[in-house]
Parts: C-alpha cells; sequence; structure tokens
C-alpha cells in the first residue's frame, strides 16, 4: 500500500445551522487526506494545531476515520485556525476567517518538526496545495519544496492543487 503525505491547514468550521452554529472541522488538504483513508490509502497529515481541548477533540475525529495523526505537531503557543461559513438565501456561501497566527502558519517551528519531515520524505506519494504554500512565510514555504525534492528524489510522487487559470 503506498505511503500517502498531505501537508497543509485544517481549521475549525463554524456551520450556521437554524439559529444555531455547528462546530466541525475543514480544510483543503484535510478533506483530501480524510477520503483517501477513507478509502484505505495509508493516509497521514502533516501539519500543526494548537494545545488545547479543541485540537485534541479534532486529532481524535482524524484517528476515527482512519487518518494517520503521527505528524500532527503541536504549537506550543499558537491555537488552530477557525472559520465561518454564512450560506445567504440563494445557497451562495460567504466564509469569515480567523487564521492569522494559527498553528499551521508555523508548522516548521513546531517541536517534532526535523523527524517529522524525516518520516513525510519516505512517503510515495507527497500532496499539498496553493494554500498550503500561502499561509507559510516565506521559510517555512522552503522547506516545504525542499520536502518535495526530497521525496522526488528518492522516486516519490509529488501533487499540488493550484487554483485553476482562467483565459
Amino acid at each position: 500500500m503506498p505511503r500517502v503525505v498531505l501537508v497543509g491547514e485544517a481549521m475549525l468550521e463554524l456551520r450556521r445551522i437554524g439559529d444555531g452554529w455547528q462546530l466541525g472541522h475543514g480544510g483543503d488538504t484535510l478533506n483530501t487526506a480524510i477520503h483517501l483513508a477513507r478509502a484505505g490509502f495509508d493516509t497521514a497529515y502533516l501539519m500543526a494545531l494548537g494545545d488545547d481541548g479543541f485540537s485534541a477533540g479534532l486529532r481524535a475525529d482524524w484517528r476515527t476515520e482512519g487518518l494517520d495523526t503521527s505528524l500532527v505537531l503541536t504549537h506550543p503557543s499558537r491555537q488552530t485556525g477557525l472559520y465561518a461559513i454564512i450560506t445567504d438565501v440563494r445557497g451562495e456561501r460567504s466564509f469569515t476567517y480567523w487564521r492569522d497566527s494559527s498553528a499551521a502558519r508555523a508548522l516548521f517551528d513546531c517541536p517534532g518538526i526535523a523527524a517529522a519531515e524525516a518520516q513525510a520524505a519516505g512517503a510515495d506519494l507527497l500532496a499539498f496545495s496553493l494554500i498550503t504554500l500561502a499561509i507559510l512565510p516565506p521559510e517555512g514555504r522552503q522547506r516545504l519544496l525542499a520536502l518535495a525534492r526530497r521525496v522526488r528524489d528518492r522516486g516519490g510522487l509529488v501533487a499540488f492543487a493550484g487554483r485553476p487559470c482562467r483565459p
């Protein structure tokens, strides 16, 4: 079974349900990772969460889905990002984000990152998205691209999901 590692940002998600709110989780790479794990692929997620009850709940939910969370690191002073979705009467969704100081933005500053990078370098497939690159500071982007080169140099594949271009 090929080993798949996704790198990205997962956040707490608030969805408006009637007069209240429902708490969940989401993120482009997280959603992909969960679907791959459900399909039976050996899938790990490389990202950072905070050290709080919400983050512990996310890890537990993801393990229940079959996702390997051994590469989910804990940032000692940052929190997990949050976004809220409001759907208008036409069904159009709008998003509000609270992620400027999220743990995921400081992934490459987390304790344990060197060991996590070494494990991720052994992946058969490493995948990340444009959002992953956008949230990382320049040094983090360079580290992620270096990790991708390590995967490719040892014969693995790298997948990148960017925004489609429109003519």
